[in-house]
């Protein structure tokens, strides 16, 4: 990779991950305002309309916009093409979710969803509009005017979201406030971008285009059923209250790994590939990157998981005190989950993607199997169980993937993690002190969450100055990720 590219990429991925951030904050306010006003059973239907809409949507453009990004030499004519390829299908996926909605009714006993999924699944016509104009400003590298475009539509969501639920909307606030969104969204990347489709004539030239994002579409597809393959075994089994308790603890357990996963992956796929040929460096970039999203998760997901009981209360409210015992076990589980994609990343960039498919093939056999199994033996918290018990064991196959293909054994990445632990089962008791003795005063409970929080934040911050190799190795993680020096001057990184 040359310099100037290596540039590019960390200021495009700088950008991106910025703009991301920004989004998380937004959705994240929104949701805790909405679950106030909002049941848990209207979170469970959207969850549901989303499975069906969801899925389909993967048709719906066929890959055409990573499509346009990739081929080198398009011509006005292959993007008039794609362009009204993509209009057809995604006049063709309306239709057909629209269809599928009595079906999804059906399945999932939910009469509102025959009405839902059909507004739902006009944001897949206007999805399709945007197909090429995106892919041609992704193509010129023009992730700030994207990026600005996903702010303004995060915020149309929310605002339009907002202001229906408190004007007793219910569920339709979130299907009207998703609507609103997409429609100004595709507004503003048809306008940004200044390309006009020419004749349809074009459509025959696009053929070729077409085979490169079926491929894409496939392998989509596949991660997709395995991803939700636990919410529709909820919603079909529990039904819509307790998915929707599900959803939401699923969403907490996520937010402190989603976001900087993502950016992980896409920092370290060049350099994993670049590193090919020099296993010495490869085998110290790989537990550099464990450890480095190990010392910013594994102590949030901690954090959440011991407050949890005041954090449910306090924040969305007494009616998702069901949310707490599959929240902190969903947290338990993000710390496994959050190595996951670095690893199975690495054997994707050193050529060994064949390995990857089998790894998630087991995990879309055993994981949907124990979750069934323990949503209708034991609710809701039997499927949470089913995956703290089953993703461990289908994860040491990928550590054995990793020991066989590029040398990396387990305890190698143990021992990068270990003083992470250790902060943070210390963190852990500070917090539980601090809940003990603040519960017994008698104290208003969310100045116990203040408490808690500032506690624990302190005294994990603490233990972390004390330990100079991982500040070392937390602080090149965050250079890597495209951090400026001048802005990690902050204490503890101050002291390596």
């Amino acid at each position: 990779m040359s310099s100037e590219l290596r540039k590019s990429t960390v200021r495009s991925l700088a950008i991106v991950g910025s703009s991301q951030a920004v989004i998380k904050i937004i959705s994240f306010c929104t949701t805790i305002i909405l679950a106030r006003i909002l049941n848990p059973e209207d979170y469970g239907i959207m969850a549901m309309a989303m499975l069906v809409t969801g899925f389909v949507g993967f048709f719906n453009e066929m890959g055409m916009s990573a499509a346009v990004v990739q081929r080198q030499n398009i011509t006005q004519r292959e993007l008039s093409g794609v362009f009204y390829f993509a209009i057809i299908l995604g006049v063709l996926c309306w239709l057909i979710v629209s269809i599928a909605s009595v079906w999804a009714s059906s399945f999932f006993d939910a009469e509102k969803l025959e009405e839902i999924i059909p507004i739902i699944g006009l944001g897949l016509i206007l999805g399709s509009t945007t197909a090429v104009p995106s892919g041609l400003m992704r193509k010129e590298l023009r992730f700030k005017e994207l990026s600005i475009i996903s702010i303004v539509t995060a915020l149309v969501n929310a605002c339009a979201t907002l202001l229906l639920a408190v004007n007793g909307f219910g569920i339709w606030s979130l299907v009207y406030g998703s609507l609103a969104s997409g429609v100004v969204g595709a507004f503003l990347v048809c306008i940004r971008c200044g390309w006009l489709p020419g004749s349809i004539s074009g459509m025959r030239d696009a053929i070729p285009i077409l085979s490169y994002g079926t491929n894409i579409t496939a392998t989509r597809v596949i991660w997709y059923i395995y991803s939700n393959a636990d919410k529709a075994i909820i919603g079909k089994l529990l039904g819509d209250k307790l998915l929707g308790i599900y959803s939401m603890a699923f969403t907490l357990a996520s937010l402190p790994s989603s976001h900087i996963t993502s950016i992980v992956v896409n920092v370290s796929s060049p350099i994993f590939s670049k590193l090919q040929s020099d296993p010495e460096g490869l085998k110290i970039s790989i537990v550099n990157f464990v450890s480095g999203i190990a010392h910013i998760t594994f102590p949030a997901l901690f954090g959440i998981c011991v407050v949890a009981p005041e954090l449910v209360s306090v924040v969305i409210g007494e009616k998702w005190l069901e949310v707490i015992m599959p929240l902190q076990i969903l947290c338990i589980l993000g710390i496994w989950k959050s190595i996951d994609p670095v690893l199975t990343q690495v054997l994707i960039s050193t050529g060994h993607a064949n390995k990857v498919v089998k790894y998630t093939g087991l995990c879309s056999v055993l994981i949907p199997a124990g979750i069934f199994i323990g949503s209708l033996y034991y609710g809701l918290s039997g499927a949470a169980l089913a995956w703290i018990i089953i993703y461990p064991l289908v994860s040491s196959y990928l550590f054995y993937l990793i020991k066989v293909s590029l040398g990396v054994s387990f305890m190698d990445l143990l021992r990068s993690i270990a003083p992470v632990m250790r902060n943070s089962f210390l963190m852990i008791l500070a917090v539980y002190a601090t809940r003990l003795i603040l519960l017994e005063s008698n104290i208003p409970l969310y100045w116990v969450l203040v408490a808690e929080i500032i506690v624990g934040v302190l005294v994990y911050l603490m233990a972390l100055s004390f330990d100079k190799n991982s500040l070392a190795h937390m602080k090149v993680f965050l250079l890597d990720l495209g951090i400026k020096p001048h802005k990690l001057g902050f204490w503890p990184l101050s002291k390596v």
